[in-house]
């Protein structure tokens, strides 16, 4: 977090109307968590997206040279705010088909490149990490090996692996996301213990 830019990746200097326009921008789109990243970074976040911001804002991916265009070019800036208030939209749809896919959604958003092209991301709980659970809860149960067993959640909870999926349209987003969920789902096989407190998703119901 830098002072006056929010959340940055990279060393971003802005001018000063740069600077006025970027807080404006956050201002109009409020509900929408802005990270600032600088020229040099641009390629390798655009890279691993997914990797920021969290599950219950929308994240933006922008980059500095974009911003100080933005705040020197009506028709550019008209044409970038029509693509993130477009994507908002969708984005704000979309949050609820994200959860209600039973994936585990660590975050989700958009990032533009220089071609006006969006790309909308989400990361989403590994399925490995929950079949190894699985495992580890049947074996403590089957076998009696608490100490064993307790080891062996303890490092799994510690490697929280996540998955990246994106997607040229929200739609394919969703769609990818649920298609995952599904497989994770079908793929669980469940402990008599959660069978008896039952399941925060129902992907048949």
């Amino acid at each position: 977090t830098k002072n006056g830019y929010g959340t940055v990746i990279g060393d971003v200097e802005l001018s000063d109307k740069a600077k006025d326009y970027y807080n404006k921008l956050k201002a109009k789109f409020g509900n929408m968590d802005f990270i600032l990243v600088s020229k040099d970074m641009k390629s390798q976040v655009q890279a691993n997206a997914a990797a920021y911001g969290n599950a219950s804002k929308q994240v933006v991916l922008i980059d500095d040279e974009k911003i100080e265009k933005m705040a020197t070019d009506e028709s550019f800036r008209r044409k970038y705010e029509g693509i993130i208030a477009m994507s908002q939209a969708k984005l704000q749809e979309a949050k609820n088909s994200l959860t209600s896919s039973g994936a585990s959604v660590n975050n989700f958003g958009m990032s533009v490149d220089a071609n006006g092209k969006a790309t909308f991301f989400a990361t989403v709980e590994k399925a490995a990490k929950k079949i190894a659970e699985k495992k580890a809860a049947e074996k403590k149960a089957d076998e009696k090996r608490a100490e064993e067993s307790k080891n062996e959640e303890t490092t799994i909870a510690d490697e929280k692996e996540y998955v990246q999926i994106t997607a040229g349209s929200m739609e394919e987003l969703i769609d990818k996301v649920s298609s995952y969920a599904y497989e994770n789902s079908e793929r669980n096989v469940l402990t008599e213990s959660e069978k008896s407190v039952g399941q925060k998703f129902d992907f048949r119901g």
